[in-house]
């Protein structure tokens, strides 16, 4: 498997200026994600590290193709992944990783997953639109007048292939509205509890 990274990183993005994405990810990366996408067994490898799985629609739809292109021109270190993982960057052009990454797009076959690009900017704020699991932290400091500061804590898990429950709780300090004018007490608590559900219609 290794062998044949040498052999891809020896080439230049010229010698595949016309090659499509499918044959290109035969030749630079089926030795080690296996030709349909769900990885070679470590027992075959020459390191310990599991493949990931391309056919997993609940891995695959998650990260924008932009994330995984990165990985594959800089390699695994790069985004904080393993080295065994290669940089194609001298091999490969961005647009041709381009094509390796539609073509690995197509090896989840369950369409209703919505893709992880759906990033919707809004006027202050930018939240993912697409379900996920994960926990998110947020945090705000008000630096005018007295000041104060907020924060939220943010549960996220993605149930089916298009919904989400999230259970935000909210936790803030301010001055003490009571307190005497000369002194300046801090008071802090709990705020809304907050249980939603997000689903992507489109």
């Amino acid at each position: 498997m290794a062998g044949l990274a040498v052999t891809v990183s020896a080439q230049s993005p010229a010698d595949y200026a016309d090659v499509s994405g499918a044959d290109i990810y035969r030749e630079a990366c089926a030795g080690c994600h296996a030709f349909d996408g769900a990885g070679v067994a470590p027992s075959l490898l020459a390191f310990e590290e599991a493949m990931p799985d391309f056919t997993d629609c609940d891995f695959a739809a998650r990260e924008p193709d932009g994330d995984w292109i990165a990985v594959a021109h800089e390699g695994g270190p790069a985004r904080g992944f393993s080295q065994m993982m290669p940089a194609f960057a001298g091999a490969l052009s961005p647009e041709q990783l381009q094509r390796v990454m539609d073509h690995v797009r197509t090896l989840c076959t369950n369409a209703d997953w919505p893709r992880g690009e759906l990033n919707l900017p809004r006027g202050l704020t930018l939240e993912k639109a697409y379900p996920e699991d994960e926990w998110v932290v947020e945090g705000a400091a008000d630096l005018e007048g007295p000041g104060a500061f907020s924060s939220a804590f943010v549960y996220e898990r993605r149930f089916g292939t298009r919904s989400q429950l999230e259970v935000k709780l909210s936790y803030g300090w301010a001055p003490d509205p009571d307190a005497p004018a000369d002194v300046t007490d801090w008071v802090s608590g709990l705020g809304d509890a907050v249980v939603g559900v997000k689903h992507a219609l489109y």
